[in-house]
């Protein structure tokens, strides 16, 4: 009888050691594949920002050149679509972090992220920036941009008006998140390259 309780006192001590040696191999498995798979992400979003900074020279060029020779047609052309390039950058780097917070405290932070893109008339507007952001938390507010089409509208050689069309996706802790959109005039001036004045339409 002792002889079987060591027998199966041995085979379970044993049969312990190999399960937790397998988990220890299947989770070393698993640590390495979402390594990869974390690499392979940050090398698709590097190609991807390669490849939409060459569309962006591209574009330039070409619309520096059309706006620099050619017929007044295609120099009016040219302008528009550099300054309608250029527009659609600026928005697309302000609205991408101005719809990107899931707490107080990212909803704070956005305003130092944002000075590069917008002034400080922007940055102190309290129609874009609440004055009791703890709303935030206390509803677990949360908000993700999806993406924006930007519309020139007119330009001078200080600045462009144009209209912008973002869409997000938001929603609250204890619900389902929906997609909204929503549009802004604004105005964004060549020289500081910056967004000088945002309008909400309700």
């Amino acid at each position: 009888m002792k002889i079987n309780n060591k027998l199966i006192y041995s085979f379970l001590v044993t049969t312990c050691l190999i399960l937790f040696a397998l988990s220890l191999i299947f989770r070393v498995k698993i640590v390495d594949l979402e390594h990869k798979l974390s690499v392979s992400n940050k090398e698709v979003s590097v190609a991807k920002a390669e490849y939409d900074g060459k569309k962006l020279a591209l574009g330039k060029e070409y619309y520096r050149y059309a706006s620099e020779n050619g017929t007044q047609f295609t120099q009016i052309i040219g302008i528009q679509g550099s300054d309608t390039q250029q527009l659609s950058k600026i928005a697309n780097d302000f609205f991408e972090i101005y719809y990107d917070y899931n707490s107080s405290k990212s909803y704070n932070d956005r305003r130092g992220k944002l000075a590069e893109f917008a002034d400080q008339n922007v940055l102190n507007d309290v129609e874009l920036f609440s004055s009791d952001p703890k709303l935030i938390d206390t509803l677990g507010v949360r908000s993700t941009f999806n993406s924006c089409n930007a519309f020139y509208n007119s330009s001078d050689s200080n600045e462009i008006q144009g209209t912008v069309s973002v869409n997000y996706t938001f929603g609250y802790s204890d619900s389902d998140k929906k997609e909204g959109t929503q549009v802004y005039a604004i105005t964004y001036n060549k020289a500081n390259d910056k967004i000088t004045n945002i309008k909400k339409f309700n």
